[in-house]
């Protein structure tokens, strides 16, 4: 393993290429061939590669203004970590939208690779694109400004999980109220994309832990386009959770916050979607359940949650798998799918079923 510092530069040609020292105007992913490259010496070269950053403290950004990064094909961590609760920004050119310029690709051979603690915003397409198993996306702020207050859109999803298996998108660990600690702040999305999604043959990923739609305080909504907030069109895919819930209290642990996502639905699972579990989250409302941040802007189109999914489980038979599905413009849950299961759920309520 080596570690590859990134140094104070503007501009895509260190994000893989740095080193202990500078390297100016390179584009050789370091991380992925393991090689050196001008002067930089890739020591102890091997798998479990990370980078880190080593960046001016009065300039966190780095601008990826048209080519795009290399797509990561070998395990490596990515941690935009700085003190004091700073993440490094990855800034993109913004629109026009154009395929395949997203912030971060994962391909297939860059399985394990572990993503936390950036700031990724717009990009011409998705802040992250996910193509391999067993990818974890922690800490980041994907279309939103770095303060995690304004949206700053990609022009694609903010997470697409294009295919793979078991991969993570938050980890259902907060420290507190707001979007902190593994909590992943995802919102900001363009007009008829989705905060996330996950595709066709994404199989068996676990959404848990994040705010979806809303500010880094989860009081209020930051997508402030027509777009989903999470689409599931996979297999065994899980949104939310049960464990580190608290019942009656506010959005902690495994449940996500999915709010303030302006057309059809907060969740919506396709019609290709199978067994997909959606279990503990907050629909609709803020991060305490007690106010209204409406998935929608008109009834018909504004579904908390949106099934046409077979074999879905909505809710559980206790009370931590207990989704609050409340203050949506339209239906709170709409179900057209084949053998899907809704139980517990207190619809059109606060956390306490008042």
């Amino acid at each position: 393993m080596k570690q590859i510092f990134l140094v104070g530069a503007l501009g895509a040609s260190l994000l893989l290429a740095g080193c202990s020292k500078p390297a100016a105007n390179t584009n050789k992913p370091a991380a992925n061939t393991n090689a050196s490259y001008k002067g930089c010496v890739a020591t102890n070269a091997g798998v479990g590669d990370t980078i880190v950053f080593d960046l001016s403290p009065f300039n966190r950004r780095i601008n990826i203004l048209i080519t795009p990064l290399p797509a990561i094909t070998e395990a490596v961590t990515i941690d935009g970590a700085i003190a004091n609760g700073e993440r490094v920004e990855l800034h993109g050119g913004g629109a026009p939208a154009v395929s395949g310029r997203h912030g971060i690709t994962v391909n297939k051979t860059g399985y394990g690779t572990i993503i936390r603690n950036l700031v990724i915003n717009n990009f011409a397409d998705d802040g992250i694109y996910i193509d391999a198993d067993e990818v974890w996306v922690f800490g980041c702020r994907i279309g939103t400004d770095v303060t995690g207050t304004m949206a700053m859109p990609n022009q694609g999803f903010g997470i697409q999980v294009f295919g793979g298996n078991g991969n993570r998108i938050g980890s259902g660990t907060r420290t507190g109220s707001a979007c902190d600690g593994d909590c992943n702040l995802i919102s900001g999305a363009t007009n008829f994309k989705a905060n996330v999604l996950l595709d066709l043959d994404s199989l068996n990923a676990l959404v848990r832990g994040n705010f979806i739609g809303t500010d880094i305080t989860g009081t209020v909504g930051i997508t402030p386009q027509d777009v989903r907030g999470i689409i599931d069109k996979g297999s065994g895919n899980r949104i939310g959770g049960t464990v580190g819930t608290t019942p009656g209290g506010s959005c902690s642990g495994d449940c996500n916050l999915i709010s303030g996502n302006n057309i059809n639905g907060g969740v919506v699972l396709d019609q290709a979607a199978q067994n997909p579990l959606v279990q503990g989250n907050y629909i609709g409302t803020d991060v305490t359940g007690t106010a209204s941040i409406s998935n929608g802007i008109a009834a018909g189109y504004s579904e908390g949650i949106l099934s046409y999914a077979s074999y879905a489980t909505i809710g559980g038979t206790t009370p931590a798998a207990r989704n609050v599905v409340s203050g949506n413009v339209g239906t709170g849950i709409q179900v057209q799918g084949i053998g899907t299961v809704v139980r517990g759920n207190y619809i059109g309520t606060d956390p306490t079923g008042t």
